[in-house]
């Protein structure tokens, strides 16, 4: 017995490729906060990761 895909809401994404971009300076705003939003995570992580080791061997 094999399963079929159930296409009931394939209609909620459309296939075709969208129709307006953002302006390259909006993009270019949008790369420079997602790159600090990285590097904030990053440097999160980190110092949990060292609180964390200095915990485990304290």
């Amino acid at each position: 017995m094999g399963y079929q895909a159930v296409s009931a809401q394939r209609e909620l994404f459309s296939r075709a490729a969208p129709k307006m971009s953002l302006p390259p300076e909006v993009m270019q705003r949008i790369l420079l906060l997602f790159e600090q939003l990285l590097a904030e995570a990053a440097a999160f992580d980190l110092a949990v990761t060292e609180r964390v080791n200095e915990q485990d061997h304290a």
